[in-house]
């Protein structure tokens, strides 16, 4: 019987992925992924539009420019040294507000971190917990324009903070959710394009937002962020369900084929002891923390900065600084579609073995970024 059930399995043919609901599940992960980015790297850019620089009186009035900058306070309500003097650009922060804030969302990032994971863990409840915190994160990027003129940094550092957790929403739960639409043989091609929405929003925020700058000011900016986040929770309620066994439109054959080869079977869990403290002083879970560290305090680093620096040192246009802060997320997003793909080619292969094939991965990928 046993040898029979060996055979059966692998002549369960998988339905085709084009208009599935697994993929349609992926898409909008990749949105999900998307959208929580382009609402908390944005920032950036709306300091870039808050102080666009007038190229024609900055060059006529090069005399005095430097005697007249100043920023001692948390807003100045007047322009100088050739800033536009448009309503739009009404407000500006000092090197040490700007600072603050653009590290804001990362404070609500750590906090909730671990306690979506565990959510995800506890109740399964990922369609619920991905829409109440795109939701949120929507809702407070309209609101932002409004904390901004009338309540100042500290609650916007605060409406920053709330940012980064609902990220945390959206982004804890996609894989526990692609774990239950997934099988092996996909896995690697769906997560990646799921997550691609990160390289995505790296690659077109910027771009998009000095568009938007340009256009109608930097409040938009926020406005249509926030837009965004809501209409996905809107759009998620109808196409994303917890289990192929919830979701009304699923084919037989394609929940057949998820349940049949799921990566991890789902009809009974035991309870399981958490080995705390060995994993706490494992060695290997410590390396990986603090490669992670490292790799991200670079990247993300780069990423938030990058539009203030090609401003203040190359003293690009809005719209060019959007474009040249896209380069390196571009070429990031086109390596991001490759290497999921190539990843379980060299694992079938079985040439090396999956730890092996990991550390190739991401020790290649860290040094050509830091190299």
């Amino acid at each position: 019987m046993t040898d029979e059930k060996e055979m059966d399995k692998p002549q369960i043919l998988a339905p085709s992925l084009f208009g599935s609901c697994r993929l349609t599940i992926t898409m909008m992960c990749l949105v999900a992924s998307f959208n929580s980015l382009l609402m908390t790297i944005n920032l950036g850019m709306v300091i870039v539009c808050m102080n666009k620089v007038d190229h024609s009186n900055s060059t006529s009035d090069s005399g005095t420019s430097g005697s007249n900058c100043t920023s001692d306070s948390e807003f100045q309500y007047q322009s100088t040294c050739g800033y536009n003097t448009t309503e739009e650009s009404d407000v500006r922060w000092d090197k040490n507000a700007q600072g603050m804030l653009l590290s804001a969302t990362y404070y609500g990032v750590v906090s909730m971190q671990l306690l979506t994971g565990w959510l995800c863990d506890k109740f399964g409840k990922m369609k619920a917990l991905m829409i109440g915190g795109s939701t949120v994160l929507g809702v407070v990027s309209v609101l932002s324009p409004l904390i901004i003129q009338y309540a100042g940094v500290p609650f916007f550092f605060a409406a920053r903070v709330v940012m980064g957790a609902c990220m945390c929403f959206m982004i804890s739960p996609v894989l526990p959710l692609l774990r239950r639409w997934t099988t092996s043989k996909e896995q690697g091609l769906l997560v990646g394009l799921a997550f691609a929405g990160v390289g995505l929003a790296n690659a077109a925020t910027y771009p998009m937002t000095g568009l938007i700058c340009e256009l109608s000011g930097w409040r938009s900016i926020f406005y249509f962020c926030g837009i965004c986040g809501i209409s996905w929770s809107v759009v998620a309620l109808f196409l994303i369900y917890d289990t192929p066994g919830r979701h009304p439109r699923v084919s037989v054959e394609e929940k057949q084929y998820l349940v049949s080869t799921q990566v991890q079977s789902l009809s009974k869990t035991t309870k399981t002891v958490i080995p705390w403290s060995k994993i706490l002083l494992s060695v290997p879970v410590w390396a990986v923390i603090t490669t992670n560290f490292f790799f991200f305090a670079a990247t993300k680093g780069t990423v938030i900065n990058l539009p203030l620096f090609v401003r203040d040192v190359l003293d690009f246009s809005v719209t060019e600084n959007g474009i040249f802060s896209a380069m390196p997320s571009v070429v990031a997003l086109l390596l991001h579609l490759v290497i999921g793909p190539l990843f379980d080619y060299v694992r079938a292969k079985k040439i090396f073995t999956v730890t092996v094939v990991r550390k190739t991965f991401h020790v290649i990928g860290n040094s050509l970024f830091h190299s």
